[in-house]
């Protein structure tokens, strides 16, 4: 039900930062869960990523705030790539408030 409701606010955008919170957190439910098909779990995952950037390019900080959670999920799904991308976003983001 929850993969449902993410893919639902995901279709409808606008409200990015709820839709990626709610992303990342049924790709970890998902996965403790053991819920299959595994691709879909993946699939969520990537999705979350895909939600929280394009809230990182709208408002910053509301994306700085679900950064750490966003990329420990990543990590978790072995998805590095995506993980370090919101990590580097992050402390340049911390860099240009920092001065």
């Amino acid at each position: 039900m929850a993969t449902l409701h993410a893919s639902l606010m995901l279709r409808r955008g606008g409200d990015w930062d709820g839709t990626a919170g709610l992303l990342v957190r049924t790709a970890l439910c998902r996965r403790e869960a053991g819920a299959q098909p595994l691709q879909d779990t993946t699939a969520t995952a990537r999705s979350a990523h895909a939600a929280w950037r394009s809230r990182a390019r709208k408002d910053a900080e509301d994306a700085a705030g679900l950064a750490g959670k966003a990329a420990g999920m990543l990590e978790r799904f072995g998805e590095d790539r995506r993980a370090r991308d919101v990590l580097t976003w992050l402390e340049a983001d911390a860099m240009t408030a920092g001065g």
